[in-house]
């Protein structure tokens, strides 16, 4: 129903971002997709996403974060690689 669907989504805006820092901890990508496709989260919540997923290593995940904040995100971030 309209109004469980409505109850869900005032979840999620409240906790979604906990919710969205686990799943890239986690490198859970359908997760993050799903997350991020319901359209409720803040870049804030993403960032701090993106930070998860770099923390953990879980570079899948940071892709998917990276993928929906566009590539404004990662202009200004100093760019390392290990060999």
């Amino acid at each position: 129903s309209d109004t469980a669907r409505g109850t869900y989504l005032d979840c999620l805006r409240a906790h979604g971002g906990a919710l969205l820092r686990s799943c890239a901890a986690a490198g859970e990508r359908a997760a993050i997709s799903f997350l991020l496709s319901l359209g409720v989260l803040t870049a804030v919540d993403v960032s701090a996403a993106c930070d998860a997923a770099r923390e953990k290593e879980q570079t899948a995940a940071l892709s998917v974060l990276l993928a929906a904040t566009g590539k404004a995100a990662a202009k200004g971030r100093a760019k390392t690689f290990d060999l």
